[in-house]
């Protein structure tokens, strides 16, 4: 009896430090019940800058969880199996404009860019399909299409699965290295020469 209880608080012991090094989403809602408007622009970018302090804290230094993208013929595969070197995922979700410009002009520029320094950095495209999108609408496919196009790794996930790794939406950048362990976040949107120094300052450091 006495082993069997050593055994089972080793296991709890390992699930435990498993878990500690796995990304753990912060609660959204939470800083949805504390932006009000009316609000100054200082107290909305306190807001702001205190859920980004904690999606770093609970996410830098650790794994991706469990979750599932979709290639583009249906298939699925989890997006932890995407990262076989040093990998850049670029994220931006169907309803940003924005994102979609930085998929497909700012990115594939940089990234022509470094190619010329011979930088290898694995980098896939993630297409986040909001609630409202339906994966067969017109709009969504001719995206869909034109990032794959640019970027031969991309992946659609779900915005229920992308909250689970603290991506809410926007222009986020997610930078991994060889082990899996993700040590930086860029977000926000960047012109090509800003982000070409941004791509090689990070892996330089990865």
């Amino acid at each position: 009896m006495k082993i069997f209880t050593i055994i089972l608080f080793l296991l709890i012991c390992a699930f435990c430090l498993a878990q500690e090094n796995i990304i753990t989403p912060i609660d959204f809602e939470a800083y949805e019940k504390i932006f009000i408007p009316p609000m100054t622009e200082k107290q909305s970018y306190k807001i702001y800058e205190k859920q980004n302090l904690e999606i770093r804290e609970k996410s830098i230094g650790k794994k991706l969880p469990d979750i599932y993208v979709k290639k583009l013929n249906g298939d699925s595969i989890l997006l932890k199996y995407l990262i076989t070197e040093k990998t850049l995922f670029a994220f931006a979700d169907s309803h940003c404009g924005f994102g979609l410009e930085s998929l497909t002009n700012d990115l594939p520029k940089a990234l022509n860019r470094i190619k010329s320094d011979g930088l290898n950095l694995n980098t896939i495209a993630i297409y986040i399909m909001e609630g409202f999108n339906d994966i067969d609408s017109t709009k969504f496919k001719r995206n869909l299409l034109e990032i794959s196009e640019l970027h031969p790794k991309t992946y659609i996930l779900k915005i229920s699965d992308a909250i689970k790794i603290n991506i809410v939406g926007g222009v986020t950048r997610y930078y991994f290295n060889d082990a899996g362990i993700l040590m930086e976040i860029k977000s926000g949107l960047s012109n090509i020469d800003s982000l070409t120094n941004e791509i090689i300052a990070v892996y330089k450091s990865l």
